[in-house]
């Protein structure tokens, strides 16, 4: 297992690489854009190899759990693609536009989406460092006993 903080470290990296984003979107460089949707894609499908393994590391109801939360966020994402496809086949301007503002709609919800989550593994990582404080204070109890 990874430990915590070279994923809270990696995490960094990768607010990084959204900014890098961001600011690419923003200069509407649209070769750079492309270059970045093909490896942000790559990197949709690696994140989700690398959840399938460790739900497949995790037994029982905690399973279920994660390959339910997995199936829920994609198949959102999923409902977003397949709406900026149909967006896409859009031509006149007006619809260019409305296009244009329900693609940046999308992006908003999956950034909401994407705090919720984080807002989520802080309070894991509390939860998890309580937990640990208490085994531990557990243990010294009992060998003080």
């Amino acid at each position: 297992m990874t430990p915590l903080s070279q994923q809270l470290s990696d995490l960094s990296t990768r607010v990084k690489h959204t900014e890098d984003v961001v600011t690419a979107a923003h200069e509407s460089d649209r070769r750079k854009l492309q270059d970045l949707h093909g490896r942000l894609s790559a990197s949709v499908d690696a994140s989700s190899d690398r959840m399938g393994a460790r739900v497949d590391a995790v037994q029982g109801a905690a399973r279920s759990d994660w390959d339910a939360a997995r199936s829920s966020v994609s198949q959102w994402f999923a409902g977003r693609r397949a709406s900026a496809d149909e967006r896409k086949a859009e031509r006149t301007v007006h619809k260019a536009e409305r296009r244009a503002d329900a693609a940046e709609q999308d992006a908003v919800d999956a950034v909401d989406l994407a705090e919720y989550v984080l807002d989520q593994a802080e309070l894991a990582i509390v939860d998890a460092a309580l937990a640990r404080a208490e085994s531990t204070r557990q243990a010294s109890r009992d060998t003080d006993v």
